[in-house]
């Protein structure tokens, strides 16, 4: 299938335009909770800023993220009490080759939802 150049230089005009927009608003985002929070690392803080279109209550959400070394969390398992244990959750996830495999009458597909995902594209200029 033959794409007109035309319509993969406006993808690529969008994608640089979408990804700097993205940064700018990150780095904006940033600036405005770290002036709101200050010292805070985790909670909701208010402030009050004033412009030409009114007077806007500004709320600023300091969160604190956790995560599991899986390996080192394998290795530890069987030491962990079950208080401990009752702290992680385990997330059911897809293994797409070994769910391929299956039979077609097998009891896991009913509880599986198969849509299309958005599809990706790469352009490399030659």
């Amino acid at each position: 299938m033959k794409i007109e150049i035309v319509k993969i230089e406006e993808w690529l005009k969008l994608k640089r335009t979408l990804d700097a927009a993205k940064s700018n608003e990150s780095e904006a985002r940033k600036e405005i909770c770290n002036a709101i929070l200050g010292d805070k690392i985790s909670g909701v803080s208010h402030a009050e800023s004033h412009g030409p279109e009114g007077i806007f209550d500004v709320a600023a959400t300091g969160k604190i993220n956790h995560s599991i070394d899986k390996p080192a969390l394998k290795t530890i398992w069987p030491e962990l009490t079950t208080e401990e244990k009752k702290a992680v959750q385990f997330t059911p996830k897809i293994l797409v080759s070994a769910y391929k495999k299956l039979p077609a009458d097998s009891k896991l597909k009913s509880v599986v939802t198969v849509k299309p995902g958005l599809p990706s594209l790469a352009v490399k200029l030659k």
